[in-house]
């Protein structure tokens, strides 16, 4: 298990703005096209070097609660983490993550929309005897586990990619399986 903390006076990551949705969650003219380049990006981000790849670049998978909190507007380091990794076109959505945001019934149209430009983690075969087999694993040690979070716990160990998360309830998949997290820390 790693588990990466970044804090936000860390030299490897650059603040960036969450320019691609606002404060209230309505996304921005354009949706993520607006904030990130298009064109490929020449060199590998240094806040995800660490990560997995997928196609030749680093890639982070990011949880729903981290989403949710990008898309009010935090400042916390999860959210800009988030935000600097749009920016870098370095983020991959895990389908469980794309349903529990989009089952919110005020969710802005163009939220929705935007949510549709970062590319989908791919579902190999067999990864629902894994994700139920990492959930039974977890449980026999008595810890907590949600069928979401298992499900999306073996998206991200499928495809070898890290989970940006704010919720501590994956340390338990982490410590069972080969499941990287970055979690930022408190400054405060």
């Amino acid at each position: 298990m790693r588990v990466w903390h970044f804090a936000l006076d860390d030299p490897h990551y650059l603040t960036g703005c969450h320019s691609a949705v606002g404060r209230r969650g309505a996304a921005a003219p354009g949706g993520l096209a607006q904030v990130c380049s298009l064109a490929p990006t020449p060199r590998q981000g240094p806040l995800l070097a660490k990560f997995g790849r997928a196609k030749g670049r680093p890639m982070i998978a990011v949880d729903t609660s981290t989403w949710v909190a990008f898309l009010e507007g935090s400042e916390s380091e999860d959210a800009r983490l988030l935000d600097r990794a749009l920016q870098e076109r370095q983020v991959l959505m895990v389908p469980v993550v794309l349903t529990e945001l989009l089952n919110d019934p005020k969710l802005p149209s163009g939220v929705a929309e935007t949510f549709a430009e970062v590319p989908l983690v791919e579902i190999e075969p067999g990864y629902w005897q894994r994700a139920g087999l990492l959930r039974a694993e977890v449980l026999a040690k008595n810890r907590k586990a949600y069928l979401g979070d298992a499900l999306i716990a073996q998206s991200c160990i499928d495809q070898g990619i890290a989970l940006l998360t704010r919720d501590r309830d994956f340390r338990a998949f982490a410590a069972t399986a080969d499941l990287d997290l970055v979690f930022g820390t408190k400054t405060h």
